[in-house]
């Protein structure tokens, strides 16, 4: 009997976009962290304190400057692009 293993499909995600919630801290912010460094060029990140959000991305992604960050607030009142 033969036993196979997963399938990994291997897909390019350079140059891609992506929207993080909760990205000040936690899960969220080591998510956006690890799609930047795997090669992400534009991160929406959003959360409820738009300041917290944007300085924790700005401090995070410092060494991958080519990435393109939007700042978004949930409560829809404030959106800034950086």
């Amino acid at each position: 009997m033969s036993v196979m293993g997963p399938t990994i499909l291997v897909h390019s995600i350079a140059g891609k976009s992506a929207l993080v919630t909760s990205s000040s801290k936690g899960i969220g912010r080591a998510i956006a962290l690890r799609l930047a460094e795997e090669g992400f060029s534009h991160l929406g990140v959003c959360a409820r304190n738009l300041d917290e959000a944007a300085e924790a991305a700005r401090d995070d992604l410092r060494r991958h400057p080519e990435v393109v960050l939007s700042f978004l607030e949930h409560d829809g009142q404030r959106a800034a692009k950086h």
